[in-house]
C-alpha cells in the first residue's frame, strides 16, 4: 500500500506542476492580488493596509490581455481576442510576459484596490525571498516559481497526511485504504488542482493543517513541548488565513476532550492557547483597530457602510438564495475553474456529484467503526466548524447582492473550494468510504467506475482549459463551448505556439504525461490490491490500533484483525 501511495503522490505532484506551467499570467484565482501583496512586502517592506492598491505591473498585464483584439472585449474572450489580433500585438504581449525584466518592476501602486489585503501576512512573507530572487526573470518564469513553491507546500501536506495515517493504521486490510486516502484525494476530488496549483495561501493552510494533525495524533500528549509546538503551528495557521479558525476550533475541542479524560493538564491547554495568541493575535488586533472589523474582508467593510448584516438580509434574504448557496458551494468544491470562470458543461460534473454523495453516505455509515481514532475524530469536528464559519461570508454575500445566478461566477462564486485546504484532516472520509463500500459488490464497482470518470474528467477539463488559453473553445459564455472548439482543437502546432506566448505548454505537456504514467501505475497497483484484499475488507470490523498485529497470530498469515469495540479496547484506543 505504501507503493500505491507513493505512485499516487508522484502523479499528483507532476499533474499539479503541469497546471502551474500551463497557466497564463494571473489566470489562477485572485493571483494578481496575491502577487501584489508579495510585491508590496518585497518593495516597501510593509504589509498592506486598508485602502492599499494592486501593484501597477500586475494590473498592466491584466489590462493588456483584456484590451487587445476586436470587440466585444469580455474577460471570457480575452485569449480568443488576443490570438486573432495583429501579429505585432501578439509579439508585444509575448515580450511583456516572457522577456526578462531589467530593470525589475518598481512596485508602484495602481489605481485599483487590492481585494486580498485582508489576509494575514505569513504566506506572503515566506514567498518574498523567492520573489526577490526572481524579480529580474520574465513574469511567466517568476510566476511558475512562486506557483510551484506554493503547490509544493500543498503536496507536502498530502505526503505528511499519508505518513500520519501509516503511523495510525496497519498497512494491510482496511488500514491500507486509510493510508492511501490522502494520496487519493486529488483524484477523488479533482478540484484540488485548480485550487492548489496557483499562487494563493490555501496551500500553506493545507500544510499547517497536516502539521497540526501529525502533532495531535503522533506526539506524546502529556509533554509540554507537544502543546507549545501545537500552539505555534496553530498560531501560524491563523497568521496565514482566517479560514484556519474552523480547524483550530476542532483541535481545541479535541484537546479539551483529552483534558477531560485526564490525559493532560488544563494548564497545558492554556499554554497552547497563549502560544497561538502570541503568534497570531497581534495581527488581528491591528486589523480590528484599523478597520473596526475583526475579519475585515472587502465585502464585510462594504456591508458595514451599507448598514450592517441584519439590514442587508432584511432587504435581500430569500429562501431561494439560501437554497442555491448550498449546491453552489458543493460545485465550487468539485471544480472551481480558473480566473476566467470558463468551466466544463454542467452535465459533465454530474458523476462528480454522484461520487461525492456516495463517499459521504458510505462515510456516515462506516464512521462508527473508526470513531476511537483521534485522526478520525478530527474530521467531523472540522467539517462541523467549517459549515458554521463559512455561513458568515455566505450571508454577507447574500446581504449585499441577494441571490447570485448560477453563471455569474462560474462555479467559483461560493467558498466550497476552501475545503481542499483541509484535505489532510478530511482524507479519512475517503478511507472509511472505501472500506465501507468494499462490503458490497455493486457499490464497490460503482465507486471504481466513478473514480475512473473523475480521472478522465480531470484530464479532459484540463485539456479544455489549455485549449481555451490558446484561443480555442470560447464564445463569450461562462461555459466551455465544444462547438467552437471543434473547429480548432486539432490544430496542434498553432495552439501550442499560441499558448507559448503566455505559458510553457511543452513543459506542461510532458509533466502531464509523466503524471498520467505515474497515475496509471498507482491505479493498477490499487486495483490489484483491491482484488486481493476485498475479502479482508468485508470481514474486517475496525476498532483499536492493536499494536499493528505484533504478537497476533493473524499477523504471521498476512491478515490484520481488528477487535470489536468494547470496554478495554476502547480505553486503549483513546489513550495512545
Amino acid at each position: 500500500m505504501r507503493w500505491i501511495s507513493a505512485w499516487l503522490l508522484l502523479a499528483s505532484l507532476l499533474i499539479g506542476l503541469a497546471h502551474v506551467t500551463g497557466l497564463p499570467p494571473f489566470e489562477g484565482m485572485d493571483e494578481n492580488a496575491h502577487y501584489s501583496y508579495i510585491e508590496q512586502i518585497a518593495k516597501t517592506g510593509t504589509f498592506p493596509r486598508a485602502g492599499d492598491k494592486l501593484r501597477q505591473d500586475a494590473q498592466d498585464v491584466e489590462l493588456s490581455l483584456e484590451g487587445v483584439g476586436p470587440a466585444p472585449r469580455l474577460a471570457t474572450l480575452r485569449y480568443r481576442n488576443l490570438f486573432t489580433a495583429d501579429a505585432e500585438i501578439i509579439k508585444w504581449v509575448r515580450q511583456a510576459v516572457k522577456a526578462p525584466r531589467d530593470p525589475p518592476p518598481t512596485g508602484k501602486p495602481s489605481s485599483m484596490e487590492n481585494w486580498e489585503l485582508q489576509h494575514p501576512p505569513f504566506y506572503y512573507a515566506l514567498l518574498t525571498p523567492a520573489y526577490l530572487l526572481s524579480e529580474r526573470w520574465s513574469l511567466a518564469g517568476q510566476l511558475a516559481l512562486l506557483r510551484g513553491l506554493s503547490y509544493f507546500a500543498a503536496w507536502l501536506s498530502l505526503c505528511l497526511a499519508v505518513f500520519v495515517a501509516a503511523k495510525t493504521f496497519p498497512a494491510s486490510g482496511p488500514g491500507g485504504a486509510m493510508i492511501a486516502a490522502p494520496a487519493l484525494w486529488p483524484f477523488v476530488f479533482p478540484g484540488w488542482f485548480p485550487e492548489m496549483a496557483r499562487l494563493g495561501n490555501d496551500s500553506l493552510v493545507a500544510l499547517l493543517v497536516a502539521c497540526a494533525v501529525a502533532v495531535v495524533t503522533c506526539a506524546p500528549i502529556r509533554r509540554w513541548s507537544t502543546w507549545l509546538l501545537l500552539g505555534v503551528i496553530c498560531g501560524l495557521g491563523a497568521l496565514t488565513k482566517a479560514t484556519f479558525f474552523p480547524f483550530l476550533a476542532a483541535i481545541a475541542l479535541l484537546l479539551l476532550y483529552r483534558i477531560w479524560r485526564r490525559d493532560a493538564s488544563p494548564w497545558q491547554f492554556l499554554g497552547f492557547l497563549a502560544t497561538a495568541l502570541a503568534v497570531a493575535g497581534w495581527w488581528y488586533f491591528q486589523r480590528s483597530v484599523d478597520t473596526g472589523v475583526l475579519f475585515a474582508t472587502p465585502q464585510s467593510l462594504e456591508l458595514k457602510e451599507k448598514g450592517g448584516l441584519i439590514a442587508g438580509l432584511m432587504q435581500h434574504f430569500s429562501i431561494d438564495a439560501l437554497a442555491w448557496a448550498i449546491p453552489a458551494a458543493g460545485m465550487s468544491f468539485l471544480w472551481s475553474g480558473t480566473w476566467s470562470f470558463v468551466t466544463p458543461p454542467l452535465i459533465a460534473l454530474a458523476p462528480l456529484v454522484v461520487m461525492l454523495l456516495l463517499i459521504g453516505c458510505a462515510y456516515l455509515f462506516g464512521f462508527h467503526s473508526y470513531r476511537m481514532y483521534p485522526l478520525v475524530q478530527i474530521t467531523p469536528l472540522t467539517l462541523g466548524f467549517w459549515v458554521l464559519a463559512i455561513s458568515y461570508p455566505v450571508f454577507v454575500v447574500m446581504a449585499l447582492y441577494g441571490r447570485l445566478t448560477p453563471g455569474a461566477l462560474g462555479y467559483g462564486g461560493h467558498p466550497g473550494y476552501y475545503l481542499h485546504s483541509f484535505a489532510p484532516a478530511l482524507a479519512p472520509v475517503i478511507g472509511i468510504a472505501i472500506t465501507t463500500v468494499a462490503r458490497n459488490g455493486l457499490a464497490r464497482t460503482v465507486l471504481w467506475l466513478l473514480l475512473g470518470y473523475n480521472i478522465a474528467f480531470l484530464f479532459g477539463a484540463t485539456f479544455m482549459q489549455f485549449l481555451y488559453f490558446a484561443g480555442c473553445g470560447s464564445n463569450g459564455s461562462n461555459r466551455f463551448n465544444i462547438a467552437s472548439a471543434s473547429t480548432c482543437w486539432n490544430e496542434w502546432q498553432r495552439l501550442t505556439d499560441n499558448l507559448d506566448v503566455l505559458a510553457y505548454p511543452l513543459a506542461a505537456f510532458w509533466l502531464a504525461v509523466g503524471g498520467a504514467i505515474a497515475l496509471g501505475w498507482g491505479a493498477g497497483l490499487l486495483l490489484a490490491s483491491s482484488h486481493t484484499s476485498d475479502s479482508q475488507l468485508v470481514a474486517a470490523y475496525p476498532s483499536t490500533p492493536r499494536a499493528r498485529g505484533e504478537n497476533d497470530p493473524a499477523h504471521s498469515s498476512g491478515l490484520t484483525h481488528f477487535a470489536p469495540l468494547t470496554g478495554e479496547n476502547e480505553q486503549r484506543a483513546d489513550h495512545p
